[in-house]
């Protein structure tokens, strides 16, 4: 999910006719969401394996 997300903002934040605010907030959210998917395990690549929690 968090990807789709990540992509929804990458739309947004270079879509012309939005407002700039707008664009900019999109912007500024997307390094979170990177953050969050990697942290998720999202896969990446077809082979990928799940990243791992280290105590």
């Amino acid at each position: 999910m968090a990807r789709s997300i990540v992509a929804h903002l990458r739309v947004v934040s270079q879509d012309g006719r939005l407002d700039g605010v707008l664009r900019e907030c999109a912007e500024q959210l997307i390094s979170n969401w990177e953050a969050l998917e990697v942290l998720s395990g999202a896969r990446i690549g077809p082979m990928a394996e799940p990243l791992r929690a280290v105590n």
